[in-house]
């Protein structure tokens, strides 16, 4: 929470789900959750979002052995240099992200 606001924004609430916020900070925001039902609620929101994301299946692509017999060895190829770049970790791309979210 910024000085000249009286509730925390989204991303502070996202950010304290996260647990990526230092401890002194979330308690600040704990304290105010406790008392604002506005933000208490946004924030509870905010866990059932995330809640029900989790419950969502990791890939929505078929099993290997539906694209072996269903595929032709060239589109087997780009499955795999996609499904390559698709799992590639989002370290590299963090100053790319960074611009769409700072």
């Amino acid at each position: 929470m910024s000085q000249d606001r009286e509730h925390p924004d989204f991303e502070v609430l996202s950010d304290l789900l996260d647990g990526y916020l230092s401890k002194d900070d979330a308690e600040v925001v704990s304290e105010h959750l406790s008392v604002c039902m506005t933000c208490a609620e946004t924030y509870r929101s905010l866990q059932g979002l995330v809640s029900s994301a989790s419950a969502l299946p990791k890939s929505v692509l078929p099993p290997e052995d539906v694209w072996s017999e269903k595929m032709p060895q060239d589109a087997q190829e780009v499955r795999r240099a996609v499904l390559g770049r698709a799992l590639r970790p989002l370290e590299r791309h963090k100053p790319f992200l960074c611009v769409g979210l700072c």
